[in-house]
Order: structure tokens, then C-alpha cells, then sequence
């Protein structure tokens, strides 16, 4: 017989929800797809392909060739995330490829019928190009078969590899007054990364998460300028990394969330928006 958790750690407010204790492994048929670039000319993959069960979740990217090569063996997903602590639908997930001359860290959620994919890439090749963020769109495309001809290109080395991180740093507040998530982010300049300061909404106001180091992307590989970052929080057996960049001014922040406590709750994504504070 299951019985209701009566006790939860949580980081901020929507960590909290009842669930039950036995609790089944998500479901993947959301995510099990062949997803096609909705770009004819994209810049980093033109398919991605999801398959397999929860607990062995395989993604494989086709490239185009220029920074991600045409065909590349794929690998597990690490992490699979619901859309929230008590659903059992898995939307969201993370996946690493290694290409050599540069890792990605890939976070993909499908959302209105559409897989979302954001990369964080790191070049290992020792060249002076930009580790850069991306952000990318897939359809739907079961039972077209991908036909990708484009040859490979070698991206020129060129650009500033100490990117100027000024569009991120300040004090920026969730637009959304009634959030339960987060209220506020603080990013700083710590020299060669940013500190990450996060405040979650509980009942008494604030909880500070504390600062955290953090490294930061361009655009792409060639732009000096950072706009975009990566951190991860660990409080209380729960673990919240953070995708975010800064779009025509608004920083855009993707949470997600691990439970580690053994509580029984969903991993889950969740989106939130901040504006600049002056």
C-alpha cells in the first residue's frame, strides 16, 4: 500500500507537492521521436533522434558538419525531468557528446509539439575560438528518413577567448511578482567565470542558495561577448542547474531540478523570465 510523504526539503515554493512513496519510472513517449531542424540551413545539428526506455534513453545527433560531425555514436541521457514534481511524463532531459575537438552539454524539453534543444559548447582543440551557447528547434519528422549532404567546414579561428561579460551582470528580478520559484538572481564578475547568486520564494520571504561559480558563452564561436551561462545549486539532497541567457534583454532561465532526497518526487523543468533591475 503507498503511503503520502509527510515531509519534503524543498529550495523554493513549486518543490513542494504530495506524492506517493512508490513511485514508477517516468515515462518517455513524449520525448521518443525522430526530430527534424525546423532551420533548412541550421548551425549545429540538423536531426536528433530519441529512443529506447527510461532507464537507457538514447540520443543521437546528426550534424551538419561544421562544429558537430554529419554522424556521431549516440550516448545515454543522464537525466530525465517531468514538468513538474508530481508528474510522471518525462519532458525534458540532458545528454553529453564528446566530438573531439568539442563537448557539448545538450538540454532538450519538448514544448507545444516542438523539441527545444540548448547547447553549452566548449572547444578542446586548444583554438582561440568562443565556447559558445545555442538554442535550437525541432519538429516532428517519424518516418522521413534525414538527407544530409552538407560537407564538413572548418570554423576559421578567430575572436577574443576572454569574453566580455557586462550584459550579465546585475541584480535581475523574476517578472512574475507571484512566482514561487525564483525572485531574484545576482551575477557578479569573478575574473575568469561569474558568482551566481539565487533567491527562492519559501513562506518567510527569501532563501539564499549562496553564490556559485559559473561559466559563460557566447553567441557563437566567434562573438566576444558573453550572453549566456551555466551553474548548478546544491541545498538539502536537492540539485538545480540553470540554463540562461539574455535575450533583447531579458534574461531567460531554464531550471533544472533534481531530487536527490530520496522523497519520491519528480526531476522537473521549469522556465522563468527576469528583467534588469537599475
Amino acid at each position: 500500500m503507498s503511503t503520502t510523504i509527510p515531509a519534503q526539503s524543498y529550495m523554493r515554493l513549486q518543490d513542494r507537492v504530495g506524492v506517493q512513496a512508490d513511485h514508477p519510472a517516468l515515462s518517455v513517449g513524449l520525448l521518443t521521436n525522430t526530430w527534424r531542424h525546423t532551420d533548412p540551413e541550421p548551425q549545429h545539428l540538423q536531426e536528433v533522434r530519441v529512443q529506447g526506455t527510461p532507464e537507457a534513453l538514447a540520443i543521437a545527433c546528426l550534424g551538419t558538419g561544421e562544429y558537430v560531425p554529419l554522424h556521431s555514436p549516440a550516448v545515454r541521457a543522464s537525466t530525465l525531468f517531468a514538468a513538474n514534481p508530481g508528474a510522471r511524463e518525462a519532458m525534458s532531459f540532458f545528454a553529453e557528446f564528446d566530438f573531439g575537438h568539442m563537448v557539448s552539454r545538450f538540454q532538450g524539453n519538448v514544448n507545444l509539439g516542438l523539441l527545444v534543444l540548448a547547447g553549452f559548447h566548449e572547444f578542446r582543440d586548444g583554438s582561440p575560438r568562443s565556447n559558445h551557447f545555442s538554442r535550437e528547434f525541432f519538429y516532428s519528422a517519424t518516418g522521413r528518413r534525414a538527407e544530409i549532404s552538407r560537407p564538413a567546414i572548418l570554423e576559421p579561428d578567430k575572436g577574443s577567448r576572454r569574453l566580455e561579460n557586462s550584459g550579465l551582470l546585475g541584480s535581475w528580478r523574476n517578472t512574475n511578482a507571484a512566482s514561487q520559484g525564483v525572485s531574484t538572481i545576482e551575477v557578479s564578475d569573478r575574473g575568469e567565470h561569474i558568482g551566481v547568486r539565487a533567491y527562492g520564494v519559501v513562506e518567510s520571504g527569501s532563501r539564499d542558495w549562496g553564490e556559485v561559480s559559473a561559466s559563460v558563452y557566447a553567441k557563437d564561436s566567434s562573438s566576444p561577448y558573453a550572453m549566456a551561462f551555466s551553474a548548478a545549486f546544491s541545498l538539502d539532497g536537492i540539485r538545480c542547474c540553470l540554463q540562461a541567457n539574455v535575450k533583447q534583454g531579458v534574461l531567460v532561465i531554464a531550471y533544472f531540478t533534481e531530487f536527490q532526497d530520496g522523497s519520491g518526487r519528480s526531476n522537473y523543468f521549469a522556465r522563468e523570465f527576469y528583467y534588469k533591475e537599475t
